[in-house]
């Protein structure tokens, strides 16, 4: 099996050989690549055609004339393969968050192992590195006997798993190490739903900006980040109103789950008239500035203090878990209710069903 697909300026050729992956890098030769492609799927249903196959990878530089390979499968270093693949979650425009966490994750490979190229890195070794990893003391903990979190070294080993599948869909190595050893699970964490009480004295204590990035979270189920980059061009106001969540030239959403949320009378009024298409839906905080995540972060924790309810542990993600909890004591199954909040997982939106059956949340935001 083979096919083709472009990226930027280049054509790329992914073929498998058995269980092997191979991905070829043939530039802006759109020829080269059918021609290739057409020797691969010959040789692959006879084997007579081996021999012209190597013949035509030599011709095309994809083989040296002694059979090593050519500048499709040309060994690298170590680290020029990480400062390639961050160059590239860069290219992709991936979150600042997203290319820190990776570089520390390869350097963290690099200070602990060693390795010369991406090949060195084997199972074997990935297993001493995460053992490693479990054994580090938190950074925050000057005794050293408090050690990081299941979770934190779950996302870790996530990200250098993600960079190793780039390693090896660029033919860098044969096979990616992290499908063979064994990977920590995160803790997953429960859902925290408002309690109808709580909800009205955190928007007491809340300025009107914080106050209506809150209600429209709740009322729509909008993840934080969906809402800083969600514009009037998603909006549609008319008899049956709704968000559209769909990706864009910068930005893409959590999973890639595009999908529609429809708006109850709530949502709309506090949605407001229509601006802009071009502008945010998010406004402008207390301060004229346009809203942001670490803003919405603070002035949260401030008017969960002024609100006296430091020990619920609400964050803004909290108005997410109202809004599905409140779908699931409407009666909503949970394919329904992942479909409303993009989960990629139906067992994501199954927590909130089994939350439902526990708790009496009856917010008109669930409508």
């Amino acid at each position: 099996m083979a096919y083709m697909y472009h990226t930027g300026q280049s054509w790329r050729l992914t073929y498998y050989n058995g269980t092997t992956r191979k991905d070829i890098n043939l530039g802006g030769d759109f020829k080269r690549a059918k021609i290739l492609r057409a020797a691969i799927e010959q040789a692959n249903r006879s084997g007579k055609f081996k021999a012209q196959l190597k013949e035509t990878l030599t011709q095309l530089g994809l083989l040296d004339p002694d059979g090593s390979p050519g500048n499709g499968f040309e060994a690298i270093s170590w680290d020029k393969a990480k400062e390639r693949v961050l160059e590239h979650l860069q290219k992709i425009r991936r979150a600042k968050n997203t290319i820190s966490l990776a570089k520390r994750a390869l350097e963290s490979i690099e200070n602990i192992l060693k390795p010369q190229c991406p090949a060195d890195v084997t199972p074997q070794k990935l297993d001493e590195w995460i053992s490693y990893l479990h054994s580090m003391p938190h950074q925050n903990d000057q005794s050293g006997r408090k050690k990081v979190s299941q979770s934190y070294v779950s996302v870790f080993v996530r990200s250098a798993s993600a960079c190793f599948t780039r390693f090896l869909r660029w033919g860098m190595i044969s096979s990616n190490p992290f499908e063979r050893c064994e990977k920590p699970k995160a803790d997953k964490s429960l859902p925290s739903p408002f309690k109808e009480e709580h909800l009205k004295a955190l928007l007491l204590n809340a300025n009107e900006p914080l106050k209506r990035c809150i209600e429209i979270l709740a009322l729509s189920g909008m993840r934080t980040d969906e809402l800083m980059h969600i514009t009037w061009s998603h909006v549609h106001l008319g008899t049956k109103p709704y968000i559209e969540i769909r990706k864009e030239d910068d930005w893409t959403p959590k999973a890639h789950t595009e999908r529609i949320i429809p708006c109850s009378p709530e949502l709309v009024k506090v949605l407001g008239p229509s601006g802009h298409p071009k502008e945010c839906v998010k406004g402008e905080n207390e301060k004229g500035l346009p809203v942001s995540k670490y803003w919405l972060r603070r002035s949260f924790k401030r008017a969960v203090k002024r609100a006296g309810l430091l020990d619920q542990k609400y964050t803004p993600g909290s108005c997410r878990d109202t809004y599905a909890t409140g779908l699931a004591s409407k009666g909503l199954q949970a394919h329904e209710i992942a479909a409303r909040l993009g989960h990629s997982n139906v067992e994501t939106s199954l927590h909130y069903v089994s939350l439902s059956r526990l708790t009496d949340n009856n917010w008109e935001g669930s409508r």
